[in-house]
């Protein structure tokens, strides 16, 4: 692992769920504390495994992930985070 990546330990809702030819993403929003603001970074899931792991998932499940933090390129609009551990803990918010 090169020093320019960071690993990275998240819980959070996910949204905007996509599966890819060679991979599966989405977004995860984790709440900020007191006055910080919500962070919001694309998590990118590779393998058989994680990619079973990703079908329980629905829009606004909450999920922990375990992951590296990639550098940030310009051409993304959120920081990625490649998976190594996906979890799903728990069902969506019921619609208020």
């Amino acid at each position: 692992m090169s020093s320019d990546r960071k690993s990275i330990t998240l819980v959070g809702r996910a949204s905007k769920l996509a599966l890819h030819a060679d991979h599966a993403s989405f977004l995860l929003t984790v709440k900020g504390r007191g006055d910080r603001p919500e962070l919001v970074v694309e998590c990118q899931a590779r393998g058989q495994r994680l990619l079973e792991q990703f079908e329980l998932i629905d829009e606004g499940s909450l999920v922990g992930i375990i992951g590296t933090l990639q550098p940030i390129e310009e051409q993304h609009a959120h920081s990625i985070v490649r998976i190594d551990r996906l979890e799903y803990l728990g069902k969506p918010l019921a619609a208020a």
